[in-house]
């Protein structure tokens, strides 16, 4: 499978099982809800640079009306898009979905140097 094909079954997977749970609490007609995903999933969320403790994708979250920047970070991990900015309507549902590519550990330094008549060790 393609990466793209196990975010799309991802997103399948997760549309799924955000609209067939209930977890036995009404959600507040005044608020919006933000569903967050990744590939990986697990994860940690940030709305406006604020760690939401406890909260990793992918996870809806109900959050009242505005305009809001929402990160995620893993360890090991860069996700692509950086952020997602979004307005947050009452009642409606708003999917954010990021991907995550490993971060290489190693890395190289190019040295070029002109150094006459003084030894290099």
């Amino acid at each position: 499978m393609t990466k793209g094909n196990i975010f799309l079954v991802s997103l399948i997977i997760g549309v799924a099982v955000f609209f067939g749970c209930d977890n036995g609490a009404e959600p507040d007609p005044d608020n919006g809800t933000i569903f967050v995903m990744s590939e990986p999933t697990g994860a940690s969320i940030f709305i406006d640079d604020v760690l939401q403790s406890g909260k990793i994708t992918d996870i809806a979250i109900e959050i009242e009306p505005g305009d809001y920047i929402i990160k995620v970070a893993m360890t090991g991990y860069e996700p692509e898009p950086d952020s997602i900015a979004v307005n947050v309507t009452e009642g409606v549902t708003d999917t954010l979905s990021f991907i995550f590519s490993a971060i290489s550990d190693t890395g190289y330094i190019v040295v070029n140097a002109d150094f006459q008549d003084v030894p290099v060790y």
